[in-house]
């Protein structure tokens, strides 16, 4: 039947049932992507914490110290051990952080989920070798720069400095 307005409470109630519909799916999306994000930014906090602040910082470290090194040997006119150090700050260079720092298993985990078996283990492979190799050539960089200050008669012990 209907009323002053035009409108039947047949169509009112339908209308109120899609307006309703239309809000638990708005909240439920929001919802999840409040969720998702949340999720997101612990597993950030925890990578960032775990892996990226170590790693970073002796990364940072020995490349302050290998061009603070070059430079002073530059001004002290030594040319051999200059170009030694030039060679460290050279390689550091060429170095990123996600050379040497672990892989993010989970974020592998995930990709493998989207991608064939045979995809998968080459993957994980390539990465977990990359970060290996990366740590190794570092651990290279740290002992030929330690070298050169013991040569130079510095006494800094870049392995406590780095784990300090």
């Amino acid at each position: 039947m209907d009323d002053v307005w035009g409108t039947d409470e047949e169509t009112n109630a339908r209308d109120y049932v899609l307006m309703q519909d239309a809000f638990t799916n708005t909240g439920y999306r929001e919802g999840i992507i409040a969720g998702k994000e949340s999720a997101l930014q612990s597993g950030f906090d925890q990578a960032f914490t775990e892996v990226g602040v170590p790693s970073g910082r002796r990364f940072g470290m020995l490349r302050g110290l290998a061009t603070a090194l070059s430079a002073y040997l530059e001004q002290q006119g030594l040319e051999e051990p200059r170009l030694e150090a030039r060679e460290i700050v050279s390689r550091l260079s060429r170095m990123h952080l996600e050379d040497i720092a672990s892989p993010d298993f989970e974020a592998i985990a995930h990709a493998k989920e989207h991608l064939d078996n045979a995809s998968q283990d080459i993957h994980e492979q390539i990465e977990e070798d990359k970060s290996i190799r990366g740590k190794a050539e570092l651990d290279v960089v740290q002992n030929q720069l330690q070298g050169l200050l013991s040569k130079r008669g510095l006494p800094i012990d870049l392995a406590s400095l780095i784990s300090s």
